[in-house]
């Protein structure tokens, strides 16, 4: 077998330095072993396995065309392997949406590598409505863009069963849009918490009376949200003070 020269791996280049030369190795590394899975679990004809192959290589020079470095590549295939085996098409496609709608570098850099389970996602289906959604309450790309670097998993999570009943929940309990706003894109977690928290949540608000267009009702939320009962009043209390 020929060997290939070192210089026309898709991953080494003059940039590719000793401080992220173990991450690039693992990307190799992990191509290796899915390798190993495909042919125990699948064993597929030596076609099959040049063109898992080839769409890997396809991958890797993908995501370098848009300034992927080295380093994301190896974090993003550390948590997500099965990226190597997707359709070029489907991620261009989804790559230039979120581009479009204001996910630059590096911010959509840090986005996709924080939560690769975006790219696993409908872009019809998901991803499209999941912008729709932010659109509704940050009037620019670059406050959702913000917002979703704070909370990567807005555009990956239950969109019908947390965030819309959550959003729901609170404008039916007189929020306004500008406080909502707030609240997503200061803490974007707290949108995405279970439906029955948010309903205590609010509850426990209400019979302190605060309004629910002061930003103490919001700050409220999300003091309460991730706390326990007990906990939770004494927080509550310090802000009414």
């Amino acid at each position: 077998m020929a060997k290939i020269p070192f210089q026309e791996f898709p991953l080494f280049d003059a940039k590719t330095s000793a401080h992220n030369l173990a991450e690039t190795v693992f990307i190799f590394f992990a191509l290796f072993i899915l390798n190993i899975i495909i042919t125990i679990v699948y064993n597929p004809s030596p076609c099959e396995i040049l063109w898992k192959l080839q769409n890997h290589e396809s991958v890797l020079e993908f995501l370098k065309s848009h300034g992927f470095y080295d380093t994301h590549i190896a974090k993003l295939v550390s948590k997500h392997p099965r990226i190597l085996q997707d359709a070029v098409d489907s991620l261009k496609l989804k790559i230039e949406y979120l581009h479009e709608n204001g996910f630059v570098a590096p911010v959509l850099h840090s986005v996709i590598v924080s939560n690769p389970t975006i790219l696993r996602r409908s872009l019809d289906k998901h991803i499209k409505p999941s912008l729709d959604f932010l659109k509704e309450f940050l009037d620019t790309n670059e406050k959702i863009a913000t917002a979703v670097k704070r909370g990567p998993w807005l555009l990956s999570f239950d969109l019908k069963g947390i965030l819309k009943p959550n959003a729901s929940l609170l404008m039916e309990e007189g929020v306004p849009r500008s406080k909502m706003s707030l609240l997503i894109a200061l803490q974007p977690r707290d949108i995405m918490q279970n439906v029955d928290k948010m309903v205590y949540a609010i509850e426990m608000t209400r019979s302190f009376d605060i309004k629910p267009t002061d930003v103490a009702y919001v700050i409220a939320i999300a003091v309460i949200l991730p706390m326990t009962n007990q906990c939770s009043k004494r927080k509550l209390n310090c802000i009414r003070s």
